[in-house]
C-alpha cells in the first residue's frame, strides 16, 4: 500500500512539473558598425588602394583624388596670407604713429579715424586670408579618404579615373564595416521585452555554434511584423570568421 501511494505522489507531481525551456526567437545577423564614406570635395579619382573584402586599419588611406588643384589652392592661399600679414603690420605701425601724432595735436581726429579704419580693414583682410588657407588645407586633407575604424571593405562604388561631384550631395564612395563585432537582431512583443534590459546577457545560436552576447538595443518604436506590433532587439556578439550579415540566427530568451 505504501509503495502504491509513493507512485501516486510521483505521478501527481509530474503533472505540475514542466521543464523550463528558453524561448528561441529567429532573426538575422547584421554588421555592428557600418560606415558610408564620402568627402565634401569634388574631383577625379586618382588611386583606390583597397577592394571589397580587404581588411583595413584605422587611419589607412582608401581613396585618393587628384590633388593638384587642392595643392595650388593651398599655395595661393599661403601667398595671400603672407601679403595680408605684411599689410597688417604696416597698418599697425601707421596706427601707432597716428596715435602718437594725435597725442601731440599734430593730426586731427578725422585723420586719426581714417588711419584706424585702414587698420581695421587690413585686420579683416588678414582674418579672411587665414580662413581661406584653413579651408584650402581642409580640402587638401579631404581629398584623401581614410578608414575611420578598423574593419572590412563591404562596398566600393568608384573606379580610378571617375569624376566625383559632391557640390550638391556627397556620394557614397565606399562602405566599411567593423570586423570585430556583429549584431543579432530579432523582433519581440512588448511582453517578451519585459524581462530584458540593456547590457543583459543572452545566448545567440548561429547554426551549431552558440555565442554569448550583450543586449545593446531595446527598441522603443513599434514595428509591424506579420500584422503584430513588435520591437527591435539587438544583441552584440563577437564576430567569428566567415560570419556575414543576413545569416539566420536564434536569440535565446530567458
Amino acid at each position: 500500500m505504501k509503495k502504491s501511494t509513493n507512485v501516486f505522489i510521483v505521478l501527481m507531481l509530474g503533472l505540475f512539473v514542466f521543464p523550463c525551456v528558453a524561448a528561441e526567437k529567429t532573426g538575422e545577423l547584421l554588421w555592428s558598425k557600418r560606415i558610408s564614406l564620402s568627402t565634401s570635395v569634388s574631383g577625379v579619382i586618382k588611386k583606390v588602394y583597397v577592394n571589397v573584402g580587404d581588411q583595413v586599419k584605422k587611419g589607412q588611406s582608401l581613396i585618393k583624388l587628384d590633388d593638384r588643384l587642392f595643392q595650388s589652392h593651398v599655395k595661393q592661399a599661403k601667398a595671400v596670407l603672407i601679403r595680408a600679414k605684411e599689410t597688417y603690420k604696416e597698418a599697425k605701425r601707421e596706427l601707432d604713429r597716428a596715435k602718437e601724432l594725435f597725442d601731440r595735436d599734430a593730426i586731427s581726429v578725422h585723420e586719426k579715424q581714417l588711419v584706424e579704419i585702414e587698420y581695421s580693414n587690413t585686420y579683416a583682410h588678414l582674418q579672411e586670408a587665414e580662413a581661406v588657407l584653413t579651408q584650402a588645407l581642409l580640402d587638401l586633407e579631404y581629398s584623401t579618404i581614410k578608414a575611420p575604424i578598423a574593419g572590412i571593405v563591404v562596398q566600393k562604388n568608384i573606379e580610378i579615373g571617375e569624376t566625383i561631384n559632391n557640390s550638391i550631395t556627397a556620394n557614397t564612395m565606399m562602405v566599411i564595416a567593423g570586423n570585430k563585432e556583429m549584431v543579432a537582431q530579432v523582433f519581440l512583443t512588448s511582453q517578451e521585452m519585459m524581462d530584458l534590459s540593456n547590457n543583459s546577457t543572452l545566448d545567440v545560436k548561429i547554426g551549431d555554434v552558440t555565442i554569448s552576447g550583450v543586449v545593446v538595443l531595446l527598441g522603443q518604436e513599434p514595428v509591424l511584423k506579420d500584422d503584430v506590433v513588435k520591437y527591435k532587439l539587438n544583441v552584440r556578439i563577437k564576430r567569428l570568421e566567415n560570419l556575414r550579415p543576413g545569416q539566420m540566427i536564434q536569440v535565446m530568451l530567458p
